[in-house]
């Protein structure tokens, strides 16, 4: 995880269920981390806090197609995973991709966006419930 002035990148990984190992997917990019206790969410320029959230499916009109949305983030409706490259192109959701140089650019975005809609497509035919859990690493602190 990498924490700069405009972006905080991370990863996802995931699990078919809960005693499996995680398997790592992909980079991600969102607006900066901030101190919860002691800031409030602004639209589109913060990231989301860590917690635990569910997944669904939902209609963008921006995409106009169904998208991964994230259920219950507070302060904030309408996070969803994306592609993009760039902290400018989040819109306060998470863009998917590969982080080569933690400059905040991320690379093959659409390529891992659909390798992540093809593991929910497949938890949904399985009729699995899908939730994404938001953790910094441990020791850190925000500034």
């Amino acid at each position: 995880m990498y924490f700069g002035e405009t972006y905080t990148s991370g990863c996802l990984q995931y699990r078919l269920n809960r005693t499996d190992e995680f398997t790592y997917l992909c980079d991600t990019l969102e607006p900066k981390a901030i101190n919860w206790e002691k800031q409030k969410k602004i639209k589109r320029i913060t990231a989301i806090p860590e917690g635990e959230y569910k997944v669904e499916m939902r209609y963008s009109s921006r995409f106009k197609k169904c998208m991964p949305y994230l259920v219950g983030v507070p302060e904030f409706e309408g996070v969803m995973f994306h592609p993009g490259n760039y902290p400018r192109d989040t819109y306060g959701c998470i863009l998917l991709g590969k982080d080569y140089s933690h400059d905040g650019v991320l690379a093959q975005s659409r390529f891992y966006f659909d390798s992540f809609m093809n593991v929910i497509e497949n938890c949904l035919k399985k009729d699995k419930r899908i939730y994404l859990e938001v953790r910094s690493p441990k020791g850190w602190r925000y500034k």
